[in-house]
C-alpha cells in the first residue's frame, strides 16, 4: 500500500491528526525507517500537498475549512435535555438552516432534526414535547406537508443510522457535512432540496469546506444510496 493511500485511510474517521499520531502511523507501515526519515517523509507529504499543516503539530487532509456551523441556543438546550434524561443514548442534532450556505436558493422554512437510537425515539419525542410544540416522529411526506410546516421551527425525531458520521461542536454531537449531504438525497424531510438543488449543494459543500468522500460514500452505502452519491460527487 502506498503512503498516500495509508494517509487517506488514517484520516477516514478524523479531520485532524497530531504529529505523534502521524509519526506512529508511518512508523507502523515503515518499521525499518529511522525516526528522522519519518519526519522527512511528513515534510515531503506537506510539500506535495498530501497533508496540510493546520498549526504547529497538527495536520489535516484538506486545506479547506472543516464544517463548523453556528450552534444556537435551542440546539444547546435540546442537547442538555438529552444528556440529562438519556445519558447512555447515542444521538446527533442538525438544523436545516445549516444547509443554506451551500444552497442556490435559501429555504424559508427551518426545522431541527434529532436522530436517536431506534429504541428510544418515542421516549425522546415525549420528553421534548414537555418543552416544545411541533415535535414529530419519523413523519411521512403527507404529515410534513399538512402539519410540520405549520410550526416555525418543528422538531423531527428520527432513527439514528448506525455508524452515521457525527462530529462535535462545543461538545454537542451534530451531523457531519458528509451525513447531511447523504441525508439530503435520502430523506423525505429534504424533499424540497432533492433534484437540481442537490447538485448545487454538493458542489458548494465540496468547494467550500473539507468533505471526506470515503466517509460520505460509506454512510451512503449504509443507506442504499452509494451509487447516487457517487453521481453527485462526479458533478462537483
Amino acid at each position: 500500500m502506498d503512503t498516500e493511500t495509508i494517509i487517506k485511510i488514517a484520516f477516514e474517521n478524523k479531520t485532524k491528526l497530531k504529529t505523534a499520531e502521524l509519526v506512529a502511523i508511518l512508523e507502523r507501515e515503515n518499521p525499518r525507517l529511522p525516526h528522522s526519515s519519518i519526519l522527512k517523509l511528513i515534510t515531503s507529504l506537506i510539500r506535495n500537498k498530501v497533508v496540510f499543516r493546520v498549526k504547529k503539530g497538527e495536520y489535516t487532509l484538506s486545506h479547506k475549512h472543516p464544517f463548523k456551523p453556528l450552534i444556537d441556543k435551542q440546539v444547546g438546550r435540546i442537547d442538555g435535555i438529552l444528556r440529562q434524561n438519556f445519558p447512555l443514548v447515542s444521538y446527533c442534532l442538525c438544523e436545516s438552516r445549516w444547509i443554506n450556505g451551500f444552497a442556490q436558493h435559501i429555504a424559508s422554512n427551518n426545522f431541527l432534526l434529532v436522530d436517536v437510537e431506534r429504541d428510544v425515539v418515542d421516549s425522546v419525542a415525549n420528553r421534548l414535547r414537555d418543552e416544545y410544540k411541533g415535535v414529530f416522529v419519523n413523519p411521512t411526506q403527507k404529515i410534513i406537508d399538512n402539519y410540520v410546516r405549520e410550526f416555525e421551527i418543528p422538531i423531527i425525531v428520527r432513527n439514528l443510522i448506525t455508524e452515521a458520521p457525527i462530529i462535535r461542536i462545543d461538545n454537542i454531537p451534530i451531523a457531519s457535512i458528509e451525513k447531511i449531504l447523504v441525508d439530503i438525497i435520502s430523506d423525505v424531510e429534504f424533499f424540497y432540496l432533492q433534484g437540481y438543488e442537490s447538485v448545487h449543494i454538493f458542489e458548494n459543500a465540496f468547494n467550500g469546506c473539507a468533505v471526506n468522500s470515503s466517509v460520505l460514500l460509506r454512510y451512503a452505502a449504509r443507506r442504499g444510496k452509494k451509487q447516487e452519491a457517487k453521481t453527485f460527487i462526479k458533478h462537483e
